[in-house]
């Protein structure tokens, strides 16, 4: 699972103590945007563990658009891309799939969309996954349709872009089709 929040610094800076995000639970892969004393924090990690986090009330779930702005304020030539993460949940599913998730990873090298690797690394881990499922893009294109989505290549875009919303939608149907 993965998910942006707001949240506070903990630590005092030092080798012994570095300056972190506040996120209360263990084992969570994230990348930060400072924002003085507080920070965006680009979180992912098994869903047990990211809702943890969520449930917590001194952090504060954030939006794609929401951290899109935030990040455009700061810096017009940035996007949320460059506050990714490696969703380490996919990698879990695939080997419980029998898939290599590092052979899949190092298969794609390039970007077709934005300027990152690793939203198109993703994809192709979801794609495998879902082959694996049985969930044809068909599949993707009936249930994309009327929602905020139009067909499941939009769905795949917006994955590609970095987008939480789209990432989190097909990791759903995943989780619900295991």
């Amino acid at each position: 699972m993965r998910a942006f929040v707001r949240t506070r610094y903990i630590g005092t800076g030092t080798l012994d103590d570095p300056k972190r995000p506040y996120l209360p639970a263990e084992d969570i892969f994230y990348s930060v945007l400072d924002l003085g004393e507080k920070c965006i924090a680009a979180i992912s990690g098994e869903h047990h563990k990211v809702e943890e986090i969520l449930q917590d009330p001194e952090i504060e779930v954030l939006s794609d658009s929401e951290v899109w702005r935030i990040i455009r304020s700061i810096n017009p030539q940035a996007d949320l891309e460059d506050l990714a993460v490696r969703d380490k949940e996919i990698d879990i599913i695939a080997r419980e799939l029998g898939i290599d998730p590092y052979a899949v990873r190092k298969s794609k090298d390039k970007p077709t969309v934005g300027r990152r690797v690793l939203h198109e690394q993703e994809v192709e881990l979801m794609k495998h996954i879902c082959e694996n499922l049985g969930l044809t893009r068909e599949y993707w294109d009936t249930v994309a349709g009327g929602g905020k989505w139009t067909r499941g290549l939009d769905i795949e875009l917006d994955s590609k872009r970095g987008r939480v919303e789209a990432h989190e939608f097909v990791m759903g149907k995943i989780l619900k089709k295991i």
